[in-house]
């Protein structure tokens, strides 16, 4: 990121797209229908494999209803260390999790006020809470490193029981 969008603002006049990038934004909204069927998919297997393990919490709004074509799929471990133990596990095996909202304007920024963010410790505690607990889990993955994903948080909360 530049740091003026860090800032909060852009280093530039806002612009029309190129004809490549118009091109290409084109293109990949007439894969979306093909690209949300993949993703129900994982988040279809994460919903089922993960929110039952040991130490391993699942947002309520991910498993309520039809599964949505998700981004990524939220996991909230006890602590901050547990939360990094497993992104790095994840990406060991060739799973970019992520610690997604780690820190609040993720990925980081210069001014905070900028964003009219809450600078206190004691604000927004459900969100601080969560900020520190999260894995995001990608769901482009294809089905074995989704099967490997699956069984990486298995062995994790087995080793914590």
């Amino acid at each position: 990121m530049a740091g003026a969008e860090e800032a909060g603002r852009l280093p530039y006049q806002p612009m029309a797209p190129s004809e490549w990038v118009a091109r290409t934004a084109t293109a990949a909204l007439r894969r979306l229908p093909e690209a949300d069927t993949a993703r129900i998919r994982v988040v279809s297997r994460f919903r089922e494999a993960l929110p039952e393990l040991a130490g391993v919490t699942v947002p309520d709004g991910v498993l309520r209803g039809d599964p949505s074509p998700l981004l990524r799929f939220p996991l909230l471990l006890p602590n901050t260390a547990e939360a990094e133990r497993l992104i790095s596990g994840m990406r060991a095996i060739g799973v970019f999790a992520e610690r997604w909202g780690r820190p609040l304007l993720y990925p980081g920024v210069d001014d905070e006020a900028a964003f009219c963010a809450p600078a206190t410790p004691d604000s927004l505690p459900v969100t601080r809470d969560v900020s520190a607990r999260v894995v995001a889990l990608p769901t482009e993955l294809d089905d074995a490193h989704a099967a490997d994903a699956v069984r990486l948080v298995q062995k994790w909360s087995r080793h914590r029981a």
